[in-house]
């Protein structure tokens, strides 16, 4: 599995800024912990096919243009929130995902990568958050004949000229 991650970020990030050692290494764990925390299955999330899907859409031209940390941080942000919708954690297991996610932006900061930046982990919280607080599939959803009866509750409550209208009229 590294070595697939490897040749990904081979192609993300130009060869020429590609290093070899021990921060690399540990920012290469830190993607491929992430990408199984929310996948479940890292070989789930094609690695290898996003990589060529990256370079045939100009990927290059992304990292010569130091856009790939924000372009990472999308990516995370699309798996963690597909699988966010799958998932019934409680706050705790958020909470650890959370703290992972940070350890794992300072692994990739110091391999060059840029991950600390407050923009994507901003966006990488916001996901979180929403999750652990009750998230969108979590929430108790009301049946939708309880909506459509509190909608028209409302609409009588906010115009009662409407309702004596209706009245005179019959």
């Amino acid at each position: 599995m590294a070595a697939k991650i490897k040749r990904v970020l081979r192609t993300w990030n130009s060869v020429d800024d590609f290093q070899e050692g021990e921060e690399w290494q540990e920012a290469l764990d830190a993607l491929e912990s992430v990408t199984s925390q929310v996948s479940g299955d890292p070989k789930a999330f094609d690695l290898t096919g996003d990589g060529e899907r990256w370079e045939a859409a100009g990927g290059d031209e992304i990292s010569e243009a130091s856009e790939f940390s924000t372009v990472l941080y999308e990516k995370w942000a699309e798996v963690l929130g597909q699988a966010a919708e799958n998932l019934e954690w409680e706050p705790a297991q958020w909470e650890a995902l959370w703290k992972n996610l940070q350890k794992w932006g300072r692994a990739l900061s110091r391999a060059g990568l840029d991950f600390g930046n407050d923009t994507g982990m901003g966006e990488l919280q916001e996901v979180v958050e929403a999750y652990s607080s009750g998230a969108p599939k979590q929430r108790k959803r009301k049946a939708p004949v309880e909506e459509a009866a509190e909608e028209e509750g409302e609409e009588d409550e906010e115009d009662p000229a409407k309702k004596k209208r209706a009245a005179d009229d019959e």
